[in-house]
């Protein structure tokens, strides 16, 4: 303990005086900015030797708002003792406890934190005696960032910040924590040079962020005014909740699905130039060029390239709505368009595996542009459920959304296309659709009970699963509606018909099917909302009566839902026909039964004295 006290006798008997002045002179020339020291300065030797001054600040430059760029409760720094014997302050640590520092840029894009710096003159008789080790270590602890951009109209407060910055050689390492609205952000980074930068000499920065709404590796160079050229790695778990820590709009509507983002890049900091990137956002992985600009009061993104698994339009209901929804009824979940409210922009990729909705493409180029809330997009070269074909898209979702689809698809398989547009997975086979439709509405109900438009449609090469009409047109069990059942087929060689579409209900007039046992026409309507049908067929199906082929035309009336149609003999116009036969003088049933023209040519009628019971039969039938 003597010892001790000698050499604190022994250091403060030294001609070196330690003012306020000395250590505000010093640091004034190492940064280029004016330290004031308001408060005392105190030496302590013990357990190391260390000066603390009270309430200092560095004066922030002219033309900014804050009064100081830093603030700090107290500025402690660590000297070495020898050096004390020799008159010297020598510095080898400094730590600036809860400090406040305000980084402003202005409108023209110049920084207040560029600390160039300069040579100033040493105080008369003060000699420079206050000296900064190389390799130095500065601590903050407890601080506060305060952040504002004039030319971006950005503000971020940082709390709690805890780091320790190191200078060894021409190299500075940052490492520690920091608090951002509500999430604790750990950084560790890589400067080179160590000295301040500025606008004519970039730094070199490997930098890591982690936290939990986002993960960032960068290595590049950044810029005093935020231009930033490199290497970046991103990783948002949910681009929503990252959008709302960030504080962007345009990013939280955009959905909870995650994102991956590699390749390189060029910020201007408002501003984001993406080249050989490789992102995945959800399900999706996306390659090629990126630019994404927030500068605007909307999200404007601008992508080209090639992408993989896209899903777009997809109602997703709770458990809850699920469970309350009635069997059968269209989904009535909003549909997220967000997005389109939120960004505009211009996409252009060749695409596959695409899902739209409940429909899955296998491969298509898609070209959109979007603005304001609508979209335009043409999905060309389109391959779909085994054909192909193309399809316009139009959604102005601006105010209620407005939808309208304009489609031209070849060689389609039926029975999944008709299964995701319409839930029916009766139709097996082939087909063509040309459509032209338009519908309003924020869900598919919506959407379902307001289509408008037109079309035409042609099958071929198929079959109609759950029910025989070649049987139902040679049996009286269709009457009791036994000719209908899981087993049962109605095999086609085309179907074709146009259809008129006009809030939700559609109609036909010119249905014609075509089969190796079976010739049907009709006309009727669909209900797409309800899920029923309504449609009069007259089939034409053949038998024989002895020597004779015969085609059979009993009209028939399909009606009921979906899930269960019904084919009964159309009484009403099977009376109607017999009325018109009997009231020209025919037979009651002429012209419902008649001989095939591809049956076996008949013997000339030869004279009957006598009728028998066939004859009659014939006779009523109108068959001769």
């Amino acid at each position: 303990m003597g010892m001790l006290s000698a050499l604190a006798f022994a250091v403060l008997a030294q001609p070196v005086s330690f003012d306020k002045a000395e250590i505000e002179h010093a640091i004034s020339r190492a940064t280029g900015r004016s330290l004031t020291i308001s408060g005392p300065l105190h030496l302590a030797l013990l357990p190391v030797p260390l000066l603390r001054a009270e309430d200092v600040a560095l004066s922030n430059p002219s033309g900014f708002h804050a009064r100081a760029l830093v603030t700090a409760r107290e500025l402690r720094l660590r000297v070495r003792l020898l050096p004390l014997f020799l008159g010297r302050i020598e510095v080898s640590s400094v730590l600036l406890d809860r400090p406040i520092a305000f980084l402003e840029v202005d409108a023209a894009g110049h920084a207040n934190w560029l600390l160039a710096h300069r040579e100033m003159p040493t105080r008369k008789g003060d000699g420079g005696r206050t000296h900064f080790r190389a390799g130095m270590t500065i601590a903050i602890q407890q601080g506060r960032i305060r952040y504002a951009n004039a030319r971006t109209n950005r503000q971020v407060a940082v709390e709690d910040v805890d780091a320790i910055l190191a200078v060894r050689d021409s190299t500075a390492t940052v490492a520690g924590h920091f608090g951002y609205r509500g999430q604790d952000v750990r950084l560790t980074a890589k400067v080179v040079p160590a000295a301040a930068f500025s606008k004519s000499t970039p730094l070199h920065l490997d930098a890591e962020i982690q936290s939990e709404p986002l993960q960032s590796q960068f290595h590049g160079t950044i810029a005093a005014d935020g231009t930033a050229d490199g290497q970046i790695c991103l990783t948002l778990p949910s681009i929503a909740a990252a959008g709302a820590w960030l504080g962007l709009p345009a990013l939280e509507r955009l959905g909870a699905e995650g994102l991956q983002l590699d390749g390189a890049v060029h910020s201007s900091g408002s501003t984001f130039d993406f080249t050989g990137a490789r992102m995945k956002l959800g399900t999706a992985v996306v390659q090629g060029g990126l630019e994404a600009d927030f500068r605007g009061p909307r999200l404007r993104l601008d992508a080209r390239g090639n992408a993989d698994h896209v899903a777009l339009f997809q109602s997703k209901s709770s458990p809850a709505i699920r469970a309350s929804r009635t069997k059968g009824d269209w989904n009535r979940v909003p549909i997220p368009l967000d997005f389109l409210r939120q960004a505009d922009g211009h996409v252009s990729f060749q695409l596959s595996h695409l899902q739209l909705g409940k429909f899955m493409f296998d491969a298509a180029h898609v070209d959109a542009v979007q603005e304001n809330g609508r979209s335009r997009a043409t999905l060309r070269d389109l391959r779909f459920y085994g054909g192909r074909g193309e399809v316009k898209l139009a959604v102005d979702a601006a105010i209620a959304p407005k939808w309208s689809v304009q489609a031209h698809l070849d060689d389609i398989a039926l029975s999944p296309f008709l299964s995701g547009a319409l839930g029916v997975d009766t139709i097996e086979g082939k087909g063509t659709l040309v459509v032209d439709t338009s519908a309003l509405g924020a869900n598919a109900d919506e959407l379902i009970h307001s289509l408008s438009g037109t079309g035409t449609v042609v099958f071929h090469d198929g079959r109609l699963r759950g029910v025989d009409l070649g049987r139902v047109t040679r049996t009286i069990q269709v009457v009791l509606n036994k000719t209908v059942g899981p087993g049962d087929l109605t095999v086609f060689t085309v179907v074709h018909g146009g259809f008129a579409v006009s809030n939700g209900i559609l109609t036909s007039r010119d249905f014609d099917l075509q089969g190796p046992l079976l010739h049907m026409t009709g006309a009727g309507s669909v209900d797409l909302g309800r899920r029923t049908i309504d449609f009069r067929l007259t089939p034409r199906a053949t038998t024989s009566l002895g020597e004779k082929t015969f085609s059979l035309g009993l009209p028939l009336r399909a009606e009921g839902p979906w899930s269960h149609i019904r084919y009964t003999v159309d009484v009403g116009s099977l009376g109607d026909a017999v009325a018109r036969n009997l009231s020209a003088g025919r037979a009651p049933f002429k012209g419902l039964f008649s001989p095939s023209a591809n049956g076996p040519a008949s013997a000339p009628r030869q004279k009957k004295k006598h009728k028998n019971l066939g004859d009659a039969l014939k006779n009523m039938l109108g068959i001769h």
